[in-house]
C-alpha cells in the first residue's frame, strides 16, 4: 500500500511530507534514482513507481522529503539545504595570537551527495600527523578523527529542522571542531500529523538515506589503534540559543595533544616508540 502523506486541507503534515511547489520528476538528479530503484526494490519499480509507494511524489509533485533526497538541486526549493564550513587557522600577530579564516565554502546537492561532498572537505581541510610506528611502516593520524565526528555530520543532515532558514554550520579551528545544526533533536507536530511513525523528525528521509545503503550505525571508520588511543575525549553534544532558535551543536577536540601526550606515554630509555615524522 502506498506511504502516501497526509494532504488534507487543515492538518499540520511534517515538512518532509509537504508538497513542493513546482518541483516534478523533471527535478530528479538521474544517479541518485538509479541508487535508489537498485536499492529499495532491486529495479522492479520504475522511478515513479517507487516515489509514489514510498511518499515522495503525490500526483506530479514531489514532496519535500522527495526533492531533499532526489533532486538535482534542492537548494533551488529549500534554500537552507545546504552545509557552510569555514576553517580558522592561527598567526601570531603583535605578540599574540589571531585566527583568521582560510577558508569559506558552501556545498548543496541531495542528501546522499551532500554527505559525501561535506566528508571529503572536512577530511581535506583537516591536518595529518604522519609517523614511523614499531612494525616498520608509515601511519597516520587525524587532528580530528573521521569517528568522531561523521555520525553527528549524519545526524544533522537527517535530524535538523528543514522549517529554519539557516544551513549547517562547521566549523574547524585549531582545537576543536564544531557542527551547529537547526532545531533541537526531536520535535513533536500536530496530532494527525504523524500516525506509526511517532513524534522523531524526518523519519521519512531518514528511512530512504538508509533504504540507500546509509544509515549511523552503518558510517564505519578504519581507523588505526594508534588514532582511536589519541581521542581521549569524547564528543560533546550541547543544545544552544542560536541561529534562528534553538540548535544543537557536536563539538569534536583536537587530537593534537592527545598524540603528544602518548608520545611521552611511549618514551623508553629515551627513544619514542611511535615516533612523528611531519605534520601537514
Amino acid at each position: 500500500m502506498p506511504e502516501t502523506p497526509n494532504q488534507h486541507p487543515g492538518v499540520r503534515v511534517a515538512f518532509e511530507d509537504e508538497l513542493c511547489a513546482g518541483a516534478t520528476m523533471k527535478c530528479l538528479d538521474a544517479r541518485m534514482m538509479q541508487i535508489y530503484v537498485h536499492m529499495a526494490s532491486n529495479d522492479a519499480l520504475t522511478p515513479e513507481e517507487l516515489l509514489r509507494r514510498k511518499g515522495y511524489l503525490v500526483g506530479d509533485t514531489l514532496t519535500k522529503g522527495g526533492v531533499l533526497l532526489f533532486a538535482k538541486d534542492p537548494a533551488r526549493f529549500i534554500p537552507c539545504a545546504r552545509v557552510h564550513i569555514a576553517r580558522f587557522k592561527q598567526f601570531e600577530r603583535g605578540g599574540h595570537k589571531e585566527s583568521i579564516c582560510v577558508k569559506d565554502l558552501l556545498l548543496d546537492g541531495p542528501l546522499p551527495k551532500l554527505l559525501a561532498r561535506t566528508e571529503e572537505q572536512v577530511l581535506d581541510l583537516t591536518d595529518e600527523i604522519t609517523f614511523f610506528d614499531t612494525d616498520g611502516g608509515f601511519k597516520k593520524v587525524r587532528d580530528y578523527p573521521r569517528h568522531a565526528w561523521i555520525d553527528g555530520l549524519l545526524g544533522a543532515l537527517l535530524h535538523r529542522s528543514y522549517r529554519s532558514d539557516s544551513y549547517i554550520h562547521i566549523t574547524i579551528l585549531e582545537d576543536r571542531l564544531q557542527i551547529l545544526s537547526p532545531g533541537t533533536p526531536d520535535v513533536p507536530i500536530d496530532r494527525g500529523a504523524r500516525t506509526a511513525e511517532g513524534s522523531m523528525r524526518n523519519p521519512r528521509i531518514t528511512r530512504g538515506m538508509t533504504e540507500m545503503g546509509i544509515a549511523m550505525e552503518h558510517i564505519e571508520s578504519s581507523t588505526s589503534l594508534q588514532e582511536r588511543l589519541t581521542s581521549l575525549e569524547r564528543p560533546v553534544f550541547e543544545e544552544r540559543d542560536a541561529l534562528d532558535g534553538s540548535s544543537v551543536q557536536l563539538t569534536v577536540k583536537s587530537n593534537i595533544e592527545a598524540w603528544n601526550q602518548l608520545l611521552e606515554e611511549n618514551m623508553v630509555d629515551g627513544r619514542m616508540l611511535l615516533s612523528p615524522i611531519y605534520s601537514l
